[in-house]
């Protein structure tokens, strides 16, 4: 899995494929299903995933990198 692919699913840029949770889930050795429920779980305990940018828009990233500083430039 290429790393810029990586980064985008990070940055909400693209959705995970189904080939991609399976493949991020094997790298914490643990089964798809185990992986969702875990991201499942900490949604629900508050973890705030980076919204999606629209199509045509590019994120711009700022010196602090937690998602909610990105801004999405028109």
């Amino acid at each position: 899995m290429e790393r810029t692919y990586v980064s985008m699913l990070e940055c909400g840029i693209h959705a995970p494929s189904l080939r991609a949770i399976v493949l991020i889930s094997a790298v914490f050795r643990m089964r798809p299903e185990e992986f969702v429920a875990e991201v499942e779980k900490a949604r629900a305990d508050g973890m705030k995933l980076p919204e999606p940018v629209p199509r045509g828009k590019t994120r711009k990233h700022s010196p602090d990198t937690s998602p909610e500083s990105h801004e999405i430039l028109k």
